[in-house]
C-alpha cells in the first residue's frame, strides 16, 4: 500500500519558527541582562563584608553574553582579585558570600523573569 501525504505551509511554519527562535533570542538577551542587574545590584549592596574603600563593591560587575547557537549567558564577577577569597574563604577565613546569597535572593523572580520574557516572545509571534 503506498500513498502519498502533502503538507501544505510547511515554508510559512519554518519561516515563523526561524521568527520565533529571533524574538525569543531578543527577550532572553534582555532578560538576562535585567537579571543580572538584579544579582550585581544586590551583590553590591551587601552587608556579608566591611568595604572601607569602596573597591569591591564598586568592582562587581556583570555581562551578558551569547556564547553558542541558542545559547545565552549572564555572569556576575568581583573584579578585585581579593572578592573571591571573600566569596569562598580560606583555609584561614571564614567565607563572607555576597555573589551566592545574590543570587538566592533573586532566584524566584530570575525565573519569573525568564518565564516572561518566553511569554512575550510568544505574544510578539502571535503563538498560543
Amino acid at each position: 500500500m503506498s500513498g502519498e501525504i502533502e503538507v501544505e505551509g510547511l515554508g510559512e511554519t519554518l519561516a515563523n519558527l526561524d521568527r520565533f527562535v529571533q524574538v525569543l533570542e531578543e527577550e532572553l538577551t534582555q532578560a538576562v541582562q535585567f537579571c543580572v542587574d538584579l544579582v550585581v545590584n544586590d551583590a553590591r549592596s551587601t552587608d556579608a563584608f566591611h568595604d572601607r574603600t569602596g573597591n569591591l563593591r564598586n568592582s562587581i560587575q556583570g555581562e551578558v553574553e551569547r556564547i553558542a547557537e541558542g545559547v545565552i549567558e549572564g555572569v556576575v564577577w568581583p573584579g578585585m582579585e581579593y572578592g573571591k577569597y571573600l566569596e569562598l574563604g580560606t583555609s584561614k577565613m571564614a567565607p563572607h558570600s555576597f555573589l551566592g546569597p545574590a543570587l538566592e535572593k533573586n532566584y524566584d523572580r530570575i525565573v519569573r523573569t525568564l518565564a516572561a520574557a518566553v511569554e512575550r516572545a510568544k505574544a510578539r509571534c502571535a503563538i498560543r
